[in-house]
């Protein structure tokens, strides 16, 4: 092929399109160097909000630690059982489970329980109401005896329709139990 550019010209091209060809690659570098940042500048920043947030909880833990110097076990022990007992203030107070629990430990051979009922009236009184079924009369009264020489209730009471029958007794006791303050 003829060439009919002059050798000049041909140079001056060159190096045109050399240089365009170093301001696109720098253009397309600074983007890619402005997104980059960008993109890592988020996880970058959420990583720091995470390292001060546990630097403070680091500080915190320090802060309410209870262990010495020494790191006495004994000493760590006793601590921990302060901390416990104040935590679960002795009562002496009678729970619905407790109670119920009294009611079936005194229950004698030939009694079936059908339900209980459970309420507080008061701040200091419980009354449960015992549900069921006594083969006869005698063991239903043996157990009216049990409960009522319990320490934990404070009253038995027994309607007297529950003796009209003298076998398969169905029956409903009122028991009351007083709580100890706290």
């Amino acid at each position: 092929m003829i060439n009919l550019i002059p050798t000049q010209e041909k140079i001056r091209l060159a190096k045109t399109y050399q240089a365009r060809f170093f301001i696109i690659f720098l253009t397309l570098s600074a983007i890619a160097i402005f997104i980059g940042t960008t993109l890592l500048f988020s996880p970058y920043r959420q990583a720091e909000e995470k390292t001060t947030a546990v630097k403070k909880e680091l500080e915190i833990v320090k802060s309410l630690s209870s262990i010495k110097e020494d790191g006495n076990p004994e000493f760590l022990m006793k601590e921990i059982q302060n901390k416990i007992g104040v935590l679960s203030s002795k009562k002496s107070q009678t729970t619905p489970s407790l109670a119920i629990n009294n009611i079936l430990e005194n229950l004698p051979q030939g009694v079936l329980i059908s339900g209980f009922s459970y309420s507080k009236t008061g701040s200091n009184t419980e009354n449960i109401e015992v549900r069921g079924v006594a083969d006869n009369r005698e063991t239903f009264l043996a157990f009216v005896r049990k409960l009522e020489s319990e320490g934990s209730f404070t009253k038995v009471n027994v309607p007297v329709s529950n003796f009209l029958s003298d076998t398969n007794l169905n029956f409903s006791v009122q028991i009351s139990a007083k709580q100890t303050p706290k």
